[in-house]
């Protein structure tokens, strides 16, 4: 996946239904391995371009995010939500199969 940054979060699983804490990998603002947490401000690059770490033009944004269940050890995509600069939320993404 390359360089990312990651948040800590509890979600359901979408296979075993047993809601966990996750690590979620995801590519959103400057990526550096920036460990964030639901409710903390997004660090964005000054780059124009969204792909590159920009911040984007739209107030309310969602990002793909992945991770694996402790439980099962079965992988997802989520949907990483930011609103106005702060990650309000993360949700697994029913559209999209896992991997594993």
């Amino acid at each position: 996946m390359g360089l990312y940054n990651t948040i800590t979060c509890c979600l359901p699983c979408p296979h075993c239904d047993e809601t966990t804490e996750h690590e979620v990998e995801s590519k959103f603002g400057k990526l550096n391995l920036i460990e964030y947490s639901i409710g903390e401000k997004v660090c964005w690059t000054k780059c124009d371009s969204v792909k590159n770490g920009g911040k984007p033009a739209t107030p309310e944004s969602s990002f793909e995010g992945y991770t694996q269940c402790s439980n099962c050890n079965k992988d997802f995509f989520v949907k990483v939500i930011i609103c106005d600069d702060i990650i309000s939320k993360v949700v697994p993404d029913a559209s999209r199969n896992g991997f594993i």
